[in-house]
């Protein structure tokens, strides 16, 4: 897998090759995840274009440089839910995710996004370590995984991600 490639932030399971033009930060594989992230954030509630086929930005995916989207409009963060207190305590007692914040690039990444005050800007920063980090991206995979928020994939005893059984 080349490092270039960006997961679907919907599905987190095939390349990224569309954006939403209205939170800027979610990107995703197909008009399947395209219409649950719609549905997920209420058609972004003050969304007032009739046309939604409009709201997608096709990169190119031939080119293997990231499609850099400068925004000034601010990222729905709604989208997005808290970590429960229980998720939490999944995430502690993992020793892969106790391991990984111990290593030194990643702690700084993520203290940096953490050290964000905007929430949308955080997020933005968050998926623009996901597309140019390969690391970061299976680190948070890893976290999604271990606090099970992902459909097709868990982590096992080792902390790598394997396929959920079906």
């Amino acid at each position: 897998m080349s490092s270039s490639l960006s997961l679907c932030s919907i599905c987190n399971q095939s390349e990224s090759k569309y954006g939403c033009t209205q939170c800027k930060a979610i990107r995703y594989c197909s008009l399947n995840c395209y219409n649950k992230h719609k549905i997920d954030t209420d058609n972004h509630s003050n969304n007032n274009n009739n046309n939604n086929n409009n709201n997608i930005l096709k990169s190119n995916s031939n080119d293997n440089s990231l499609n850099k989207v400068e925004t000034t409009t601010t990222t729905s963060v709604s989208f997005y839910k808290k970590v429960s207190e229980e998720q939490f305590n999944l995430l502690d007692e993992s020793k892969y995710i106790q391991d990984a914040i111990d290593h030194k690039e990643l702690k700084s990444l993520i203290l940096e996004i953490d050290s964000v005050d905007d929430e949308s800007q955080k997020i933005l920063l968050l998926n623009k370590y996901r597309d140019t980090i390969p690391e970061f991206n299976q680190f948070v995979l890893k976290m999604l995984a271990t606090i099970g928020t992902l459909d097709n994939l868990t982590v096992n005893e080792t902390g790598e991600l394997i396929p959920k059984d079906a």
